[in-house]
């Protein structure tokens, strides 16, 4: 098995809120807002910080089950043999990929000991997403280890 060549270093819990709504009907649709940032250090230009705001609650007006917020920042460093636009591409699709993963397990093993049962966030997808077509975020300091 070959290594990625984009290494997640660590990911942090900037903000985690989630409140179960009172029953007995729940709406059925979901919608989940999804913001990020994404900072390259500007010494270490492989390193990056990537922040994750992902935010769900109902469409109807009946609540969901749960409904929440959870924000998260991770630090990645890519392969310095990777070109640049490659590397541009691996970070603006999987970096997002990775933290919504990670907010997804979150929400799913936090509501599986709520009142209203396992609340799972639904799939998305950050393949069109280009850093090109992205405003990048300040340059960030080297990630502390």
């Amino acid at each position: 098995m070959k290594s990625s060549p984009l290494q997640l270093k660590q990911i942090v819990n900037r903000r985690f809120t989630i409140e179960a709504k009172p029953g007995p009907k729940f709406g059925a649709n979901t919608t989940v807002n999804v913001e990020h940032t994404f900072r390259r250090n500007d010494v270490e230009t492989n390193k990056w910080v990537v922040a994750l705001t992902v935010e769900f609650k109902s469409l109807e007006p009946l609540p969901l089950h749960y409904e929440g917020l959870v924000e998260l920042v991770g630090q990645f460093e890519v392969d310095n043999g990777l070109a640049e636009e490659k590397h541009l591409l691996i970070v603006a699709t999987t970096c997002p990929s990775i933290l919504y993963s990670a907010a997804r397990e979150m929400v799913t093993n936090f509501s599986a000991r709520g009142p209203n049962g396992t609340f799972l966030l639904p799939t998305v997808s950050f393949v069109d997403l280009r850093l090109e077509t992205i405003k990048l975020a300040e340059p960030a300091a080297a990630p502390s280890t």
